[in-house]
């Protein structure tokens, strides 16, 4: 079985060594056509499609919760590791967690603190960058679901407590995410609200 498992890894880690640099020009390319593509909003004319109903402080509050809890699960290895003067179990532990720590520490949390703070302050950019991580957050069950099944099928064991703890959370949190984007969405509207 450990062999197994062993060579399981050791694979995964190969492949993902052959593909890096792959994965970074995929990753570069996608965020900066993201961001492009935002720069062709016209967000003066998008805040006219905007109904009065538009749910700024629930969606603000969830989004800089969601931020607020993202660093602190990553953050809580890394600073733990820091303070006993050793490397962070995330990075012993398998293998991508520099990589998430980097991504989510790095664009998903401060992503989602200036996405509240500018909805809070009704600039129609927050709400852009707020329903990509909405959909991100949505897209996370189907993704620990598919992971944790690849894993056990690879070996890898868990406790009932885990698996069932981290699919509970990754529900509740797709659902809640699913449901702030669509009272969202709802309220961004094809015509154009009329100005005096």
């Amino acid at each position: 079985f450990w062999a197994l498992q062993h060579r399981f890894t050791l694979l995964s880690y190969s492949i993902m060594q052959r593909l890096f640099l792959f994965y970074i020009v995929i990753f570069s390319a996608s965020l900066l056509a993201f961001v492009l593509a935002l720069m062709t909003i016209d967000l003066q004319h998008l805040s006219t499609h905007f109904t009065p109903r538009l749910p700024r402080y629930l969606a603000a509050i969830f989004i800089l919760i969601s931020g607020i809890f993202t660093a602190i699960i990553w953050l809580s290895p890394l600073i733990s590791g820091l303070m006993q003067g050793q490397p962070p179990v995330t990075l012993s532990s398998y293998y991508t967690g520099r990589v998430t720590d980097a991504l989510d520490l790095g664009i998903i949390t401060p992503s989602a603190f200036i996405a509240g703070i500018l909805m809070l302050r009704r600039a129609p950019i927050g709400y852009l960058i707020a329903l990509s991580l909405l959909v991100l957050e949505i897209m996370l069950l189907p993704i620990i679901l598919a992971q944790t099944f690849f894993q056990i099928a690879a070996g890898v064991s868990f406790t009932p407590n885990e698996i069932l703890g981290s699919i509970t959370g990754f529900f509740i949190l797709s659902l809640l995410s699913l449901w702030v984007a669509i009272s969202i969405l709802r309220n961004i509207t094809e015509s154009r609200k009329l100005t005096s």
